[in-house]
């Protein structure tokens, strides 16, 4: 059997204008609202049995969205949480989350997504985390701090793009179907 699951970073938000690193309250810009109204009409044809979000509030929004078109309850989820971080003296953003804590928490998502039972979900979250889980799932435990950058900054994840993979059970392996899609943005 396989499972479909569809990541998708939430619609832009307001810290996004700036660009901020965003807090757990950052709301929706005007622009996220439509952007998350347009991922939810995306998957009026494509079913949905799952969805499962962050907790963070713009995460939680777009949800909600998709819940309207498929009827899926949004659960949250909080490993899905963005990687933690402040800002130094400095003006630069460093992790507080360090690696270890990180990849225990990829791990863990890892670990909820293969054992599901729906067979096609959608996991809306943020940026640098499902950067970091989709590189883990594929390359599994020899992802390292240094490849994380690498595919960090490899790896373009707009504000509404559906990156979409499988997991198939017999194999335990992870495909990337699709990364990054903003097809449903041109409406």
């Amino acid at each position: 059997m396989k499972k479909y699951i569809y990541f998708i970073r939430h619609g832009e938000s307001l810290s996004n204008l700036n660009p901020l690193f965003s807090g757990s309250d950052d709301l929706l810009s005007d622009t996220g609202l439509k952007q998350a109204v347009l991922i939810a009409k995306r998957f009026k044809h494509i079913e949905v049995d799952a969805i499962y979000h962050s907790g963070i509030l713009r995460a939680q929004k777009t949800a909600e969205k998709i819940e309207k078109i498929t009827q899926a309850k949004p659960e949250i989820q909080y490993f899905l949480k963005e990687r933690s971080g402040d800002f130094s003296v400095d003006g630069t953003y460093r992790y507080t989350e360090d690696f270890p804590q990180f990849l225990s928490r990829l791990t863990e998502t890892k670990n909820f997504l293969e054992n599901i039972s729906p067979e096609h979900a959608v996991v809306v979250g943020h940026a640098i985390f499902l950067k970091a889980l989709v590189s883990y799932l594929i390359i599994g435990s020899s992802l390292n701090e240094d490849l994380l950058a690498k595919f960090d900054s490899a790896l373009a994840m707009n504000n509404a793009g559906i990156s979409k993979c499988v997991f198939n059970e017999e194999t335990r392996k992870w495909r990337v179907m699709s990364w990054n899609d903003l097809a449903h943005l041109a409406e």
